[in-house]
């Protein structure tokens, strides 16, 4: 009898270290650091950063990536993630305190001033009226980052000529 208890021990104890090694292996691979996942490659609902309280979320920075790649014709590789999507987020945290900012002073772009430019941006790069929009979601980019990039834009000249 001692000695089925003695076999039944091992095994017990074997099974349970084996168990806790495959579980340690399962969790572990499913939570890899996300510090070692390229940025444009993590969740999309991910806050990548937050500025005074206002966050950035991966989507934005995928969709601002996007945006560029589509329109300066350069495909989003690991040479883009060194040396352009830094810039991406530096000029992205920029709009969210020009727009924070704007906030403070009470300055308001109307849709007809982001309307206006955008047909201005359509024209000078030859698309006809209406067709930014389609190319953009071909592209998978939507039309709204393009607007608050108009938005930060017409809005800190306003609040800097104000001053």
């Amino acid at each position: 009898m001692n000695l089925i208890k003695k076999i039944f021990n091992n095994f017990f104890l074997l099974n349970f270290f084996f168990t806790i090694i495959v579980f340690t292996k399962l969790v572990l691979a499913n939570n890899t650091n996300e510090a070692n996942v390229p940025i444009l490659e993590r969740l999309p609902t991910s806050i990548f950063a937050t500025v005074n309280n206002d966050p950035i979320s991966i989507y934005d920075l995928i969709q601002r990536s996007n945006l560029f790649s589509v329109s300066a014709k350069i495909p989003i590789n690991e040479e883009f993630e060194i040396r352009i999507l830094p810039d991406l987020i530096s000029g992205h945290i920029d709009e969210v305190i020009q727009i924070q900012e704007m906030k403070k002073e009470n300055i308001f772009v109307s849709d007809n001033q982001v309307k206006e430019m955008v047909l201005q941006i359509e024209k000078e790069n030859g698309f006809k009226k209406g067709k930014l929009k389609e190319f953009l979601k071909k592209n998978k980019t939507a039309i709204s980052i393009l607007e608050k990039q108009v938005i930060a834009n017409i809005g800190w000249r306003q609040l800097v000529a104000n001053k």
